[in-house]
Formats: C-alpha cells, structure tokens, sequence
C-alpha cells in the first residue's frame, strides 16, 4: 500500500501503533497496536463509530491491551508491519476501491480489522 493514499488520520493512526509497539517492546506491528491508536485517536470515528453499537470503550481497551501484550517481544531490531497489520492495510484498500474513495481512512481501517479472523478479543 502506499502511504500517499492514507488519509492524515490513517497515517497518525498507523505512527501511534508503531509507537505503542515500541513501548511494548515489539518488532512487529499488529493489529491490537493499531485499533489501541484508532480507539485513542483525539478527533477520530472509530470510538463513537463503536459506540454506538454499543461497544464499552474500557472493555475492548482492556481486551486489546492483554491482546498486544501476548505478542512476542524482540530487543533491538527495526519495527515493521506484521503480517495481520499488512493484510488489514490492503483489505482497507480494497474497501476504500469498493465506495469509490480516493484515500484509505481510519473508517476502511476499522472495516479491515473487525473483518479479520486474527484480531478476535473479549469484551
């Protein structure tokens, strides 16, 4: 995917995972990292997206949290883009293509991730 095809929000989105990874002590980039960034994301869709379906915000934030938590942990090395992160961000393209829009936005994103089998928590 190209970045130049991001919206602002989707490419803050992608910045703030990379970082939360990071601070996890994680190589790879996945995509608890990612919906943690679009939950948190000042000014964004997906929480009130998610709200009102009724999602509980400490509840799924709980969830991912313990999610991220679980993946290995790697010292040293470049961070990079997990194979599930990969997939969402080329599903989200394919989403985006679909409804006829030029850019990924955190809306393709949040469509990509809740449609893959590899980002399954508990509420």
């Amino acid at each position: 995917m190209q970045p130049d095809k991001l919206t602002q929000k989707s490419r803050e989105a992608l910045a703030d995972a990379q970082q939360l990874a990071a601070q996890l002590g994680q190589q790879a980039i996945e995509l608890p990292h990612l919906m943690l960034a679009l939950l948190r994301q000042q000014g964004g869709v997906v929480l009130p997206l998610l709200e009102k379906i009724g999602v509980r915000q400490e509840a799924l934030e709980g969830s991912l949290k313990a999610a991220a938590a679980r993946l290995p942990k790697v010292a040293g090395g470049e961070p990079y883009m997990g194979s599930t992160l990969n997939q969402a961000l080329l599903e989200a393209q394919k989403h985006a293509d679909q409804m006829q829009d030029s850019y990924v936005s955190t809306e393709h994103l949040l469509l990509a991730v809740a449609a893959s089998s590899k980002c399954s928590v508990e509420t």
